[in-house]
């Protein structure tokens, strides 16, 4: 009677907090630690000894080397996996793998190919490691067969391009980001009342098949695995104010220009993103054409020429009156926004608000598991309506889930007030969400004449989402994760949108050719914002000085640029036109357009040529020695990862009704008396009836 009492008990709870997990969020986490369990399933830590991040910055090109080190601290084989951050603009091109004494080479190989080769090195006792893209920001590292007491040595490394803008007091400024870790992301969950009990009865299979529920030792402390950052700037200009927002710094002068910055306390956790910026000491951009040549092993085939273009329209091509617009602010209160984020969003909004002109309209749609509006449409701005969105703002509170679609098309379908005003939507968010590809889908479909805009809010938010957003949006984004830089962003963002932007952009060569370019379609170009893009050229567009034009338009008006760029001979050029290729290709497949299986042979071609990672390819790395002789055991291991700093989820951010919740925990404990005398056997029938009667009830 007891041992049943108790067990039911557990079980109420456990089934409660589960449902509540399975309901809230599908989390993808963050930074790289391994949970080892031993034979008798107790968690030993895999200790980071270290992470070491050195990156290398010339001109507007950034080489990145990432190692990551940990020790196997149990006393047997194990399997490790763990899930980690990078830019979503890094093309992965290479993976090593040291474990004790032997250096693994990867090699890149189809997704599948890969998965069977690691499964076939692990049953045959070899180490082996696998790298898999599991988003174009998140992306997973398999091992296996790691030794008692030895160190894994995990290196990889990546190029990207700089990012950089034109502020509105004038100046250029670059930015750096090294992501760290994730904020866990929120699916969508519209299930239906059979989906629901599905659900329920899953999690109350698991009880009964997994005894661990009841041990203490099922709970794991959060470790903060130190990293270390190490930059070598080399801007190839004179640069001035370089700062980090996020951690403190220290910099270092070098020869002419360059510097070295490392953090200053050496050591960090891995909890909040890497920020480093710079400003260059002169008001002029100077145009820049990026090129690298590559010609085949054996010399057979023609060389191939890759370059980037990188411009910034000067600041008098855009047209000083302000434009008439309706704004919609789409602001994000879920639970993955409580704490210092749900503070910036606020702060970010307000600010916004009082930025707006006389003439505009504005309206304010909050979200988390429903979304509510300021106002049933868009209302003139002026002192009455800005009041009423100060008061609608000083009360918004972070908690549910994140369904963020709702908001978005009751933004996008809702009926222009004045058809003079052109639609923007800000959407302020740490873009906590997993259906990406279902909101670009929305966002492509129902767009209009509307543009959207993102502030990204947070120390971990999801710079993918952001940079699909934009683009699919026609608009622009920036990030916010500090308080004090709410004012400058904000008017940096608002002197953006309050510009005509350039439009249908072409770039014409010295022969009057309209250069092939990746992205195919130059997205609009906002004030401040670069033209960026990856061009395939032939033999004969290869000069010394390269001749351009550049055409489009703006507010009605023809505009046209001529430029001479001297070329600067870069290495990885290449890689990133493969990885803008990709991308595009990648676009073509989220949204239906062409035949799926010849649009991924062609990604992949791709990725074998350039040797770099996507989304159906992977890096294998295996050891030729056997180190796990047949008969010993080979234990698998779980993941535990630190939440972004400032990040808290408050006890309502639940993607549940709360009195769903609590009715179907009292519907359980009522199990305690009414089968209290029911076989331990028989129990898991009567508890599926329960619940679709508890269910059923909640419903009504």
């Amino acid at each position: 009677m007891n041992s049943f009492f108790l067990r039911t008990v557990a079980f109420s709870i456990v089934l409660f907090s589960s449902i509540i997990r399975a309901e809230s969020s599908n989390e993808i986490t963050g930074s790289s630690d391994f949970i080892i369990r031993d034979s008798q399933g107790n968690s030993a830590q895999a200790l980071s000894l270290a992470a070491k991040v050195d990156i290398e910055i010339n001109g507007l090109i950034a080489y990145t080397q990432v190692n990551q080190r940990f020790l196997n601290s149990s006393s047997e084989f194990v399997a490790g996996e763990y899930v980690f951050p990078l830019p979503d603009t890094a093309t992965i091109d290479s993976l090593t793998i040291k474990i004790g004494s032997r250096v693994i080479q990867g090699e890149i190989k189809e997704k599948q190919q890969a998965k069977a080769i690691f499964k076939k090195a692990q049953a045959e006792g070899k180490k082996a490691a696998l790298l898999s893209q599991d988003r174009p920001n998140v992306f997973r590292m398999a091992v296996t067969n790691i030794p008692p007491g030895e160190v894994i040595e995990i290196n990889m490394s990546y190029v990207n391009s700089i990012d950089f803008i034109r502020t509105e007091a004038g100046n250029t400024e670059y930015g750096l980001i090294f992501p760290m870790t994730l904020t866990p992301r929120f699916n969508s969950s519209h299930l239906n009342k059979a989906e629901k009990i599905a659900e329920l009865e899953k999690s109350a299979e698991s009880f009964f098949k997994n005894p661990s529920f009841f041990s203490n030792d099922n709970k794991m402390e959060d470790i903060k695995n130190p990293i270390e950052i190490n930059i070598r700037l080399n801007p190839g200009f004179s640069i001035k104010d370089i700062a980090s927002t996020s951690h403190g710094v220290d910099i270092i002068d070098r020869a002419g220009n360059d510097k070295t910055i490392r953090l200053a306390k050496r050591f960090e956790p891995m909890d909040s993103d890497f920020h480093l910026s710079w400003q260059q000491d002169n008001a002029e951009l100077q145009p820049s054409l990026f090129v690298e040549s590559l010609s085949s092993a054996d010399n057979t085939e023609a060389s191939e020429h890759f370059a980037m273009l990188m411009l910034t329209p000067a600041g008098a091509d855009y047209d000083q009156v302000m434009l008439s617009k309706e704004v919609v602010f789409i602001i994000d209160t879920s639970g993955s926004m409580g704490g210092e984020s749900i503070r910036q969003a606020k702060a970010s909004l307000k600010e916004a608000v009082n930025l707006l002109n006389p003439g505009d309209s504005f309206n304010i749609i909050e979200f988390n598991s429903d979304f509510s509006m300021l106002f049933e449409q868009a209302m003139d701005f002026n002192q009455s309506s800005q009041a009423e969105a100060d008061t609608f703002i000083k009360n918004l509170e972070a908690g549910g889930g994140t369904e963020m679609k709702p908001a978005l098309l009751r933004a996008l379908k809702a009926p222009v007030d004045v058809e003079e005003r052109l639609r923007q939507v800000v959407f302020i968010t740490d873009g906590a969400v997993g259906n990406e590809a279902e909101l670009i889908k929305s966002i492509n479909q129902y767009l209009g004449g509307a543009r959207l805009f993102s502030i990204a809010i947070g120390s971990a938010p999801n710079q993918h989402l952001f940079r699909q957003v934009s683009k699919f949006g026609k608009g622009t984004f920036v990030q916010i994760n500090q308080l004090d830089q709410v004012n400058r962003k904000m008017k940096d963002m608002f002197g953006k949108i309050s510009r005509p932007a350039m439009k249908n952009i072409e770039i014409i060569d010295h022969q009057g050719k309209i250069l092939a370019l990746e992205p195919e379609s130059i997205p609009d170009v906002y004030f401040g914002e670069p033209v960026k893009v990856m061009i395939k050229l032939s033999d004969l567009d290869i000069n010394e000085h390269s001749e351009l034009t550049i055409k489009g338009m703006q507010a009605g008006q023809q505009f046209e640029q001529s430029l001479s760029l001297p070329q600067a001979p870069s290495k990885g050029i290449a890689k990133l036109w493969g990885k803008a290729k990709i991308e595009a290709l990648t676009d073509r497949l989220i949204l239906k357009q062409g035949d799926e299986a010849q649009l991924k042979q062609e990604i992949i071609g791709l990725s074998m040529k350039h040797k770099i990672l996507t989304p159906y390819t992977s890096f294998i790395a295996v050891d030729k020695a056997i180190s796990r002789q047949p008969g010993q055991a080979l234990k698998q291991s779980n993941i535990k990862n630190l939440m972004p700093k400032g990040t808290q989820f408050p006890s309502t951010s639940l993607d549940i009704q709360p009195l769903y919740a609590i009715s179907l925990l009292f519907a359980l404990l009522g199990l305690l008396f009414r089968f209290k005398r029911v076989p331990y056997s028989g129990v898991r029938k009567k508890i599926r009836k329960e619940l679709r009667k508890g269910v059923r009830q909640c419903e009504r």
